[in-house]
């Protein structure tokens, strides 16, 4: 890695630790952009109120490429009877 030319390995070892973690945080430029283009599209003019803690949770189900069974899910819940 690059910083290992200016940063000794018993000096600074959290400033290493911490450039290694943001160095690996986005292996391409594209998921850096696709992860920007995701922020904007969650957090339009339409959603002003979202909360930051609501934004990366968004953002992480996003990125994530985890998607809902809807139709499992509506499948086990059981229809209430009226009074």
């Amino acid at each position: 890695m690059f910083y290992q030319n200016y940063l000794e390995k018993d000096n600074f070892p959290q400033l290493r630790k911490f450039a290694r973690r943001l160095i690996c945080a986005f292996g391409s430029t594209y998921k850096c952009e696709q992860f920007f283009s995701l922020m904007k599209v969650t957090k339009s003019t339409h959603r002003t109120r979202l909360t930051d803690d609501n934004l990366e949770n968004s953002l992480r189900l996003c990125i994530s490429g985890i998607n809902a069974n809807i139709d499992g899910l509506v499948s086990r819940i059981q229809a209430q009877v009226s009074h």
